[in-house]
C-alpha cells in the first residue's frame, strides 16, 4: 500500500507547506 502513504504524505506536505508559506508571509508582512 504504498500509493496510500505516497498520497498521505503529499497531501500533509502541501498542506503543511501552506500554513508555513501562509505563516511565513503574514510575519513578513
Amino acid at each position: 500500500m504504498w500509493i496510500t502513504i505516497v498520497f498521505w504524505g503529499c497531501l500533509l506536505a502541501r498542506r503543511g507547506l501552506s500554513l508555513l508559506k501562509r505563516k511565513y508571509q503574514r510575519h513578513t508582512n
